[in-house]
C-alpha cells in the first residue's frame, strides 16, 4: 500500500503516533509547515519532527534518576521516526533493525511507566509503599493490554517492502 504524500494534522498524528494537539502546537510554533494546498507533506513533516526530537534529546540533559531513561526513550522515538521517514521516502530499510528499535522503544516506555510508582512514593513517604504498589499494579495492567494488542485493534500485519525488495 502506497503512503499518502500530503496529509492533514489528524492523519500525520496517526501516522507518527503523536496527538493531533501536538501536531497543531508544532504548526503554530513553526516546527511544521503546510504546503500550498494547506496539507502537511509527510516526508518533510517527519524529518522536521525527527529534528525537533533530536534537539529535545540534546537540550534535555538534566541530572536525575530518570535522565538516562528519558534519553533512551527519545532515541527510540527518533529511531522510529527514521523508520517512518524511510517509508515516506520509499527508501529500503533494515527490517531486523526496525523490529529491534520498536522493541527497545516498548521497553523504554515500560521502564518510564514503571518508574512512576517510585517517583510518587518518594513524594509521599508516609503512603509511599501503598502508592507504589497501586501504581505498579495499574501500569502492569496497562502494559499487558498494550503488549497483547488488546488495547487497540490489529487486523493484519503487512510486511514492509519497497520497490525491488523481496519479503522473506
Amino acid at each position: 500500500m502506497k503512503q499518502k504524500q500530503s496529509v492533514n494534522a489528524q492523519e500525520l498524528g496517526e501516522l507518527t503516533g503523536y496527538a493531533k494537539s501536538t501536531i497543531c502546537i508544532w504548526l503554530k510554533n513553526g516546527v511544521l509547515s503546510r504546503n500550498k494546498a494547506g496539507k502537511l507533506d509527510v516526508a518533510d513533516s517527519i524529518a522536521r519532527i525527527r529534528s525537533h526530537e533530536q534537539q529535545r534529546k540534546h537540550e534535555g540533559k538534566h541530572p536525575g534518576p530518570t535522565a538516562a531513561l528519558r534519553d533512551r526513550y527519545l532515541q527510540k522515538k527518533i529511531d522510529l521516526l527514521d523508520h517512518q521517514l524511510a517509508i515516506a521516502r520509499g527508501s529500503v530499510h533494515n527490517k531486523v533493525a526496525c523490529a529491534c528499535s520498536l522493541t527497545e522503544a516498548r521497553v523504554a516506555e515500560s521502564r518510564n511507566l514503571m518508574a512512576l510508582g517510585d517517583r510518587l512514593a518518594t513524594r509521599f513517604p508516609e503512603l509511599g509503599h501503598r502508592i507504589k504498589a497501586a501504581c505498579d499494579e495499574e501500569v502492569a495492567a496497562v502494559l499487558e493490554r498494550l503488549h497483547s494488542g488488546k488495547a487497540y485493534e490489529v487486523s493484519e500485519i503487512q510486511p514492509h517492502t519497497t520497490k525491488g525488495e523481496q519479503t522473506v
